[in-house]
Parts: structure tokens; C-alpha cells; sequence
């Protein structure tokens, strides 16, 4: 399984993830007629925006406004615009509002990370041990993950690094490719103490804006080297959290990636989208509706159900939940075209299978004549 995913994480790395297009602000003369159809929702909403305490509260209605939150959020301009819409996602156990709409989305899908973890770490030490041909990282599977000593926290966290020499990442342009080394560093970096972890954050800020980049959610780890690490944190556009585990990391910024459509970092795309794909494939279904997640038999059938479920504007931003395919467009008639793309590569693939399955039975049969 792991392998499988690997290789065709590697193949089709191109198509993983794609810049959505922003959509600019609805008129505010639209706000009115909104609070008008949902007084409540905008009644907890401005609880939500000058309240903090007590939590259990806020949980409360944040689930309870979690359905339109999600539409809002398809609608909005920016992770930054979301933000401060809700500024509740600032607070220290900020990581917990993005589960709660992750789970709206995919209701008893939130743990499939960790049910599923102690099976990948065991398959994955075999591909490394066999397939890592790069020094440095090959002295570190060596030197770490060989020792029965190592905590769980550790052991997750070398193994995620080591993945980027497995899948190693993508030209950024015609003049640049980054190393193994660079992607490594751009997935998790390593501070001696909770001091440094400010200085850092500017520090990588400032590289980023020399580079006219803009610098995407990122796992910082307090320890004195990998073996010792014993603080995690997710910083994503000026928000900071700190998780139990590191792997809580992981689980945290892919879940941003669902429900919010941030773009990983290109550097280390290759290493966020294989991992998606291992732990939360299964949630999406072919042809699913990126509101609901229902599913439907052909792009056609997803077209109605958006229309008369939803009422879709001509206007809105739609996501393509097909196989390795994030690409988010503004029009409802491209989206359908796009999707109907999708359908011919499936049957083509189709097709193909078909006819490797034919030659295999067909060269069975020489051999028996034979």
C-alpha cells in the first residue's frame, strides 16, 4: 500500500496541487439579506468574535454554525480573511475548531491518521531501509531509527523527513530544484529551545519575502537534536498552536488543507500530498459534491446536485475532489468541463487494464500450448 501510494505520488506529482483562484469580496449589500435568512448563525457568529470563554461554549457554537461556516469559508478571499472572520481560530486550542469542520465535512473520518499510523511506520521502515540511496538521509534512518529507545513522537517525525528522500522534490522553475535537504528543512524545522522558536518564525518570514514567496503552515519541534524532541508546533499565516504530538502536527495542517484549501509548500509538496493521500484518500469519492461530500455517478449528476441543493451561483469557487486533483475553479461551466476530463481518464485507464489483463491471459495461454 505504501509503496503503491509512493510511486504514484511520484508520477503524478504535477497534478497534485494547484493555485486556486481567489475570488474577490461578495457587495456587502448581500450581508443584510444573509442575516436576515440566518439570525442565528450570525448571532453566535458575533458571540464567537468577542468571546474566548468558557471553551465548552465556544465548541458548542462552533459546531452548531459549523455548516455555514464551511460554505463561507468556500466564498472567502483569503486564509487571512478567514481568520479574522473568526478570530476564535487565534487561540491557543485554535487546532480544535479546524477538526470540528473537518469532521463536518467527513463525519467519523477525523482519526483515520492514527488508526492508521502504527501499520505505516512499519511498513515504511522496510521501503526505507531498501530504497534510501541518499548519504545523509540514510545515515540518519541509520543512526535513529535502528535504536529501540527512540519515542514514538521521534521515530513519526525522522520518518516524515526521511520520506523526502523517497520522494524527492519537484523543479520550482527552470533554474531551481531543490535538494532533499531543502525539502526536508521546509517540512519541519528543529529549534534548541522555545526561545528560539520566534526569531525562527521571523527569520523564515524574511527568507520568503526576499524569494516574493509567502511562507505556508509549518511544523516547528523543540529539542536539542531528533531524538530529543519534546514540543510541537503548527504556525500557519500568524496563527501558532501547540499539539500534544507531533504527528497531531501532521493530522492538523492536511486537515487545514480539506476544509480551508491552503497550498503546501513547494518545496515539500511531494512529502504533504503523499501523505494525504495514504491517511484520508478513502474520504473522497469519486465525483463527491466538495459542500456536502455526497457522492454521484458522473460529473453531470454533480453538476444538478450543486444547483438544486445548494442553489450554486454562476460564480462561487468549486473544487475537483477527483484523484490527485485539488484545482479549484470560478465558474461552474469550466469546473463541468474539467470534470468531464477526469471521465476520460478513468476510461482510459480502464481501457488499459483491460487490455494489460488480456495480454497476461493471453500469454498464459501461449505458455500452456507451449
Amino acid at each position: 500500500m505504501v509503496r503503491k501510494i509512493l510511486r504514484e505520488s511520484y508520477f503524478h506529482a504535477g497534478r497534485m496541487l494547484t493555485k486556486p483562484i481567489i475570488k474577490s469580496f461578495q457587495p456587502i449589500v448581500q450581508l443584510p439579506l444573509r442575516q436576515q435568512l440566518y439570525p442565528a448563525y450570525y448571532e453566535k457568529k458575533c458571540w464567537l468574535q468577542n468571546n474566548c470563554t468558557p471553551w465548552e461554549q465556544v465548541i458548542d457554537y462552533w459546531k452548531e454554525t459549523s455548516g455555514q461556516r464551511i460554505i463561507d469559508i468556500y466564498n472567502a478571499s483569503s486564509l487571512s480573511c478567514i481568520f479574522s472572520e473568526w478570530p476564535r481560530y487565534k487561540d491557543f486550542r485554535g487546532y480544535e475548531l479546524v477538526e470540528i469542520g473537518f469532521e463536518t465535512l467527513y463525519p467519523g473520518k477525523g482519526n483515520m491518521l492514527f488508526l492508521k499510523l502504527e501499520k505505516f511506520y512499519k511498513e515504511i521502515l522496510k521501503i526505507f531501509d531498501r530504497d534510501i540511496k541518499d548519504r545523509v538521509s540514510r545515515e540518519l534512518f541509520l543512526k535513529y531509527l535502528h535504536i529501540d529507545n527512540i519515542s514514538n513522537e521521534c521515530k513519526y517525525c525522522i520518518s516524515t523527513i526521511l520520506l523526502h528522500a523517497l520522494l524527492q522534490p519537484l523543479r520550482l522553475n527552470k533554474d531551481k530544484k531543490p535538494t532533499i535537504a531543502d525539502a526536508q528543512a521546509d517540512f519541519v524545522t528543529l529549534v534548541a529551545t522555545r526561545n528560539d522558536i520566534q526569531p525562527t518564525i521571523i527569520e523564515l518570514k524574511n527568507q520568503f519575502a526576499v524569494r516574493k514567496g509567502k511562507l505556508q503552515p509549518r511544523i516547528i519541534v523543540v529539542g536539542s537534536d531528533w531524538s530529543s524532541i519534546s514540543e510541537f508546533y503548527v504556525f500557519c499565516d500568524g496563527l501558532q498552536w501547540k499539539c500534544t504530538t507531533y504527528m497531531k502536527c501532521v493530522d492538523c495542517i492536511i486537515k487545514l488543507s480539506y476544509v480551508y484549501k491552503i497550498e503546501y509548500s513547494q518545496r515539500s509538496k511531494q512529502v504533504w500530498a503523499f501523505l494525504e493521500q495514504y491517511f484520508y484518500w478513502a474520504i473522497m469519492p469519486n465525483f463527491a459534491c466538495f459542500i456536502c461530500q455526497k457522492a454521484h455517478l458522473n460529473s453531470i449528476e454533480l453538476i444538478k446536485h450543486l444547483k438544486s441543493a445548494h442553489g450554486t451561483p454562476p460564480v462561487c469557487k468549486f473544487q475537483c475532489n477527483e484523484y490527485n486533483c485539488k484545482q479549484i475553479f470560478s465558474n461552474i461551466h469550466r469546473f463541468q468541463i474539467h470534470l468531464k476530463k477526469h471521465l476520460k481518464i478513468e476510461i482510459a485507464n480502464l481501457v488499459k487494464k483491460i487490455l494489460l489483463l488480456l495480454i497476461f491471459q493471453f500469454k498464459q495461454l501461449i505458455h500452456q500450448i507451449n
